[in-house]
């Protein structure tokens, strides 16, 4: 298991994120937020990958509510049918099965995921849970307009009345033009090289007349709502199944009608932890926009706001282990490619701005959900075609042009700036095909990806390098494992002595794979010593006590972090561990395990996994 305190860590492994930790706002895209998630990794669960759902801030909406006003009384709606769901001819480059990038690229700040617990899976016992910390960095794009966006006019019926207000040139589509009406950060976050059919389709409608070329409806994103049932809460229903009406009643969490209907509302309910309030609240907003229940394979109008709610709304269906929903609805966005989803497609509303409303984040998260749903080639088929995306912009920015590879001017710092950002997404999307390659047991794979990592990242090189070890145990690879081990510890020791609980862990991990479950309890106990709630270090303390046959001693462990501290040690893993010591030790489990329960009405919202209380 991972250390769950680590500054700095990789992404070998696909991971929760943390309720608390959910929120990624989007005020300053170049300040990249990390998250930390201890996950169960036992039979009843998995890891999972996550995405911090940025939310659209208020204070970034009200610069673009004039451009958006003269189009939105002229807007309208049509239907169409469903838009399609495999990637197809528009990808202009290949997608080989295992290529990786040869750019040189620059250390990654934004995102260093906790080496994968299952890296280091020494818990041999099915039914326990190992702990998984992980930290991620999503870059996002600003937020636009809050108020709705879309306002149908019913006389408007015909496909050149819905994109007449589009089509039309700008006369400030020019390149300086856009350097007026666009600032650095938004060429550079927005940037996205489009489909050759995409590309197609944006100058046919820059160069011809207003209207004058109207898309197919199977050629553009129509995304809706597919299902508008409350969410509910499970905790409040184990909490009445089991504590009575009373206890229930009692209960005291935020619901969607009890926070303001905007994004400050959303931000509440996520930092809460009611992460299925929040899921209804995007439900609402969707609505607003006109991408609600009902509204899907209908034409509509896109913007960053109503992307980022629809990031912020799959994001947290997937941390909620709702995938084949979440999938369901992310597929009216097809590839995330379609001509809709540019800026160029609304040049009256954008004039001048060029690239893609959909975050680098989104693209993430839509190349992770197959995966998710038990297709993992297809999650490492988009996550190549986005490494060589990311290469290809790379090399445009390096050959003195812009990022899509045409000639704007750019001074030194912003280039400079968007090369940076490029070699670190190049990075992002690296990490991620090495984590799917380690999902799937394709150990020697991973080594490959991870081992030129190291090149590429130099500032998580002991990170990077312990996570290497941690695979080899999984593989058996103990004498390879211990080497690697010894090397961590000799840097380590050279640059930060603060690295010394990990190097215990490291070698309790180590000790445990050998079946040295008494060494191993010295060296997680001595960790303990030096951090009291690392997490990691605790869960594996007490696995190995009971491996020992100390059950007593495994229970005291669990119960005294967890009630040590229960509003940030209430993690899944751990409590799927001590409900099953419970079930382990005495008939009379339920009654304990409904302490637990009252803890976690007490101190959770509702997007807490009520399955690891093993109490259903």
């Amino acid at each position: 298991e991972t250390d769950n305190t680590s500054s700095k860590a990789v992404d070998l492994q696909l991971a929760d994120m943390d309720e608390a930790e959910i929120v990624e706002m989007v005020q300053e895209p170049e300040t990249p937020r990390f998250m930390s998630q201890v996950s169960c990794s036992s039979d009843h669960s998995s890891s999972e990958p996550t995405s911090l759902p940025p939310v659209p801030s208020a204070q970034q909406t009200q610069h673009h509510q004039n451009l958006q006003a003269e189009s939105v009384s002229e807007n309208s709606k049509m239907q169409g049918p469903m838009v399609g769901t495999t990637p197809s001819q528009m990808s202009p480059m290949g997608t080989p099965a295992h290529h990786s990038s040869t750019e040189p690229a620059g250390s990654l700040i934004d995102e260093k995921t906790a080496l994968s617990k299952q890296a280091a899976a020494v818990t041999s016992d099915a039914t326990f849970a190992s702990t998984t910390a992980t930290k991620t960095r999503f870059d996002s794009q600003s937020s636009l307009p809050t108020s709705p966006f879309h306002q149908p006019n019913p006389e408007m019926k015909s496909g050149s009345s819905v994109f007449g207000p589009f089509g039309g040139p700008s006369p400030m589509d020019d390149a300086f033009s856009s350097i007026l009406s666009m600032s650095d950060a938004d060429r550079r976050y927005d940037a996205w090289i489009p489909s050759d059919a995409t590309s197609h389709i944006l100058k046919a409608m820059i160069s011809g007349g207003q209207g004058s070329f109207v898309p197919a409806v199977e050629q553009l994103s129509t995304p809706g709502i597919l299902n508008n049932e409350p969410q509910g809460d499970p905790v409040r229903d184990l909490v009445l199944r089991y504590m009575g009406e009373q206890e229930a009643l009692r209960r005291s969490v935020l619901t969607v009608d009890s926070v303001t209907q905007d994004a400050d509302g959303l931000k509440k309910l996520m930092n809460a932890g009611c992460l299925r309030a929040a899921i209804d609240l995007t439900g609402r907003l969707l609505e607003q926009v006109g991408q609600g229940y009902g509204k899907a394979g209908q034409v509509t109008v896109h913007t960053p706001h109503s992307l980022q709610l629809w990031f912020c709304r799959l994001a947290l269906m997937v941390k909620l282990r709702m995938h084949e929903a979440s999938e369901a609805e992310m597929r009216a966005f097809q590839t995330l490619d379609t001509p809709d989803l540019y800026f160029q497609f609304y040049a009256n509303t954008y004039p001048g701005r060029r690239g893609s409303m959909v975050s680098f984040a989104m693209r993430l998260l839509h190349a992770e959900l197959p995966l998710l749903c038990g297709r993992s080639q297809e999650t490492l088929d988009r996550l190549y075609y986005m490494l060589a995306v990311s290469t290809r912009i790379k090399s445009n920015l390096m050959s003195d042009l812009s990022e899509d590879g045409s000639s704007v001017h750019m001074t030194y710092e912003a280039r400079k700036a968007s090369i940076e950002l490029w070699r670190k997404r190049e990075v992002d999307i690296t990490y991620k095909i090495g984590s799917t390659m380690l999902s799937v047991k394709d150990y020697e794979g991973a080594l490959v990806i991870y081992n030129s990592l190291l090149e590429k990242d130099k500032n998580s090189y002991m990170e990077l390098l312990a996570g290497i070890g941690r695979i080899h145990l999984q593989m058996g690879s103990i004498a390879e494992a211990t080497r690697i081990m010894k090397e961590v510890e000799a840097e380590s020791g050279k640059t930060d002595s603060s690295l010394s609980c990990h190097n215990l862990i490291n070698r309790g991990l180590v000790a445990m794979c050998g079946a040295n479950f008494f060494d191993a309890y010295q060296h997680f106990k001595s960790a303990v010593q030096m951090q009291p709630h690392n997490t990691c270090a605790v869960n594996n303390m007490a696995v190995c006590s009971l491996y020992l046959g100390r059950l007593k001693d495994a229970l005291n462990t669990l119960e005294q972090l967890v009630h040590s501290d229960p509003a940030s040690t209430l993690h899944e893993g751990v409590l799927f561990n001590l409900c099953t010591l419970y079930e382990l030790e005495t008939s009379r489990a339920l009654h304990k395990k409904q302490a637990i329960l009252d803890l976690v009405s007490k101190h959770k919202g509702d997007g807490f996994p009520v399955a690891c209380l093993k109490m259903a």
